[in-house]
């Protein structure tokens, strides 16, 4: 809509539309993996495992950004990791 009202692109390259495009199929297939999971496994691991998505945010910047996690953050990726593990444990209890 805005495009049509202003007359303008929107400045994007070719380059950014192919990795826009990428990051759309692989969360697509991921969203396809996990209704897969759900109905193949149980509910309580797929669920926790699947809820990691901030993890993996922070895990990318200190990579890729070369960022340096707060304490805060590297003690709540440690909580997550622990309750995985004992929901993985005790989930079939």
């Amino acid at each position: 809509m805005i495009v049509v009202v202003g007359r303008r692109g929107l400045g994007f390259r070719r380059s950014d539309l192919r990795a826009a495009g990428a990051v759309g199929v692989l969360d697509a297939g991921a969203n396809v993996l996990f209704a897969v999971a759900l109905t193949e496994g149980l509910a309580s691991t797929v669920s926790v495992i699947g809820s990691l998505y901030p993890v993996t945010t922070i895990v990318l910047a200190t990579i890729v950004l070369r960022e340096r996690p707060r304490l805060v953050q590297t003690m709540g990726v440690l909580y997550v990791l622990y309750g995985v593990g004992l929901v993985t444990a005790w989930g079939g209890a």
